[in-house]
């Protein structure tokens, strides 16, 4: 059994972390490209200590990967669902999207923002096109 303190969680067990995230990586038929940054990904999280600050957010990168559907569907599964019907459920989920999207769309855009502030540590002035908020009573 592998010693959880040590890089990789020790490397000799069979049944840890990172055996079986390799076995999952192995059977989900990833493509060229995604494989060779999953093994890159695979050789730093075998090196790294369990207790390292990123060591949880790799693992679970390599968890996400190896769940994405890769490979061809799966007979039986359900077919895609259209884009059309896919917005309309959405717009029908989110039907007060608008009520905060209005009131977001007068502030300047961010560039514009950045450009007054300028190289100083200033405030944006107000102008007259986008005056700033008033004060509630």
């Amino acid at each position: 059994m592998g010693m959880p303190f040590l890089p990789g969680g020790g490397g000799d067990d069979e049944d840890g972390e990172i055996p079986t995230l390799e076995r999952r990586l192995r059977a989900a038929r990833l493509p060229v490209e995604a494989e060779e940054v999953v093994s890159r990904e695979l050789r730093r999280l075998r090196r790294m200590s369990p207790m390292h600050s990123e060591y949880s957010t790799l693992v679970d990168y390599l968890e996400w990967m190896a769940d994405l559907p890769w490979g061809p569907p799966v007979k039986g599964a359900q077919p895609p669902v259209p884009l059309a019907t896919a917005r309309a459920q959405l717009d029908a989920d989110h039907f007060a999207m608008e009520k905060v999207r209005g009131p977001l769309a007068v502030l300047p855009p961010l560039p514009v923002l950045f450009s007054r502030i300028g190289t100083q540590h200033t405030r944006v002035k107000p102008s007259p096109r986008y005056p700033p908020p008033t004060p509630r009573a």
